[in-house]
């Protein structure tokens, strides 16, 4: 009856923490669940102007243009990062959505 409850207990925890991508690098393979908001200390990848910087995992940074242009690509820092949003109107642009 234990190793039930005990298999049950590793079943559950396991199946709420199911990683959504990998990524592989040269010396190692990472498992992520995505981008993930709040605050944390994150690594820079990308700029999008006027003042969003976008961490390793996908999330964003809404920031000042002074921090902006003080942040280097490849630089860690702490924000309160955010979820990138669906632009509809973007999509329409580019022909997806017919009427």
């Amino acid at each position: 009856m234990r190793v039930v409850v005990c298999l049950a207990a590793m079943y559950l925890i396991s199946s709420c923490a199911r990683a959504d991508y990998g990524e592989n690098h040269p010396d190692s393979f990472f498992l992520s669940g995505g981008p993930q908001p709040g605050y944390a200390i994150k690594q820079v990848i990308d700029k999008e102007p006027p003042a969003v910087l976008v961490a390793d995992d996908g999330s964003l940074c809404r920031t000042s243009t002074q921090r902006y242009r003080a942040t280097a690509l490849g630089k860690w820092i702490a924000c309160i990062w955010t979820l990138p949003t669906l632009d509809s109107i973007e999509l329409a642009d580019h022909g997806s959505v017919t009427q």
